[in-house]
């Protein structure tokens, strides 16, 4: 494999992120890698890793908005906030439902939890407390309050608003055997069970929400429960995007154990297409590359994406002295440039 860029992997339901490293490090040997935002064991979908030298574009890529696909079981809630955690409570649909109100109050619901909100971070996460993640605090036990944040919740799509009245009197175990429509090649590998006493719900609802950075989706679509008086946790959960990358666009982890190396990658460059792209030329692209100051005189105070001959310098931005450029962060290699 290329010693750098950026891989799109598609992770299945079963690691967590840090395990997809360890596999990808055992692949390829490589022992510099990370990536850009972690993703629960229970969920799957995409997860950007950095390879190599080009890890130096990691700092870049972390406010990366985030767009997910939840689906969401009414009626418990649990320990996790996610299908893994054990039940709270039994399944309790009141007797008293309504199809048609329960659609009304679900849209107002998901529209008031949309804009900025707060939430709290759950117990059961990888936040840290006193240099100690919060899942560690709450397998032994022990309870600590997480921290209440500002995220923003841009979109939220409802997308199906499933009843299946034949569970309401039956206690079905969670099956996810059936493939979902909403989640094509969903791969789910063995280790991770359901929590003990969760039943299928007869109220499932799927939605797309596009979120800032720092969102916790099962913790919305806990609060979503508690708006509507019902209690859920979530179901399933994908990534579908983070910042200008697509779950189309990954590799499912099946495809990159068994293919052959070295596998495509993409450029650091990719990472930050909305920063505007200035040219220098040969002699300008040696003095940045060496740390040197150039004169180039720029409309915008900002990070500027800079090429010399169509190839990807790195980063750069307007130096203290007006009308100059330094560099911020550079990608190419001199000796490359030279020849």
């Amino acid at each position: 494999m290329d010693r750098k860029g950026i891989l799109l992997l598609n992770k299945p339901v079963g690691p967590g992120s840090m395990d997809m490293l360890r596999r990808l490090r055992t692949l390829t040997r490589m022992k510099k890698m990370g990536h850009v935002g972690t993703l629960d064991p229970f969920a799957d979908g995409l997860l950007p890793v950095v390879l190599g030298r080009d890890t130096k574009i990691i700092p870049y890529m972390e406010n990366y908005t985030k767009t997910y696909r939840v689906t969401i079981a009414m009626g418990q809630e649990t320990e996790t906030q996610d299908f893994t955690g054990r039940a709270l409570g039994p399944l309790n649909i009141p007797e008293t439902f309504s199809e048609e109100k329960f659609t009304r109050d679900l849209e107002e619901a998901v529209s008031s939890m949309t804009g900025p909100i707060l939430q709290q971070t759950p117990a059961y996460s990888a936040a840290k407390i006193q240099g100690k993640p919060m899942y560690a605090y709450a397998r032994q036990g022990i309870k600590v309050e997480g921290k209440v944040r500002q995220v923003e919740i841009y979109e939220a799509k409802i997308l199906d608003n499933s009843f299946k009245t034949e569970r309401l009197d039956s206690k079905l175990p969670l099956d996810f055997s059936e493939p979902h429509p909403l989640y094509p090649e969903e791969v789910r590998e063995e280790g991770v069970k359901p929590g003990l006493g969760l039943y299928q719900s007869p109220i499932e609802v799927s939605l797309d929400i596009h979120c800032s950075k720092g969102t916790y989706i099962r913790t919305w679509a806990h609060d979503l429960g508690e708006k509507l008086g019902l209690g859920a946790y979530a179901l399933r959960l994908r990534r579908l995007q983070t910042g200008p990358y697509r779950w189309e666009q990954g590799l499912a982890w099946s495809k990159i154990r068994d293919g052959s190396l070295p596998l495509p990658v993409f450029e650091p460059d990719t990472a930050r297409p909305d920063l505007p792209v200035i040219e220098l030329g040969s002699d300008d692209a040696v003095r940045i590359l060496q740390g040197k100051t150039v004169y180039r005189d720029v409309s915008v105070s900002t990070l500027y994406r800079a090429y010399s001959g169509g190839k990807f310098l790195g980063l750069v931005r307007p130096g203290e002295e007006k009308g100059t450029l330094r560099a911020e962060r550079m990608f190419a290699e001199l000796e490359n440039l030279k020849n």
